[in-house]
């Protein structure tokens, strides 16, 4: 697990989240492996997941 850091900001008059957090990944990884992840935020009004639609966040290190 890692902690997001919020940083609103606004894009053409409108306001947006951003959320900036580091993802560590395996000291191992190497070209062709990939780390998969979801979102989870906490909020007063509940506890909400994204996991891009059922697929997952993928970080992929390709070499090239």
């Amino acid at each position: 697990d890692t902690k997001a850091v919020l940083e609103s900001r606004k894009v053409h008059q409108e306001l947006w989240s951003q959320f900036v957090f580091t993802l560590y990944i395996p000291p191992y990884m190497n070209p062709g492996f990939s780390v998969q992840f979801a979102v989870y935020h906490l909020t007063d009004q509940g506890d909400f997941w994204d996991n891009n639609v059922g697929q997952n966040y993928t970080l992929r290190w390709d070499y090239t």
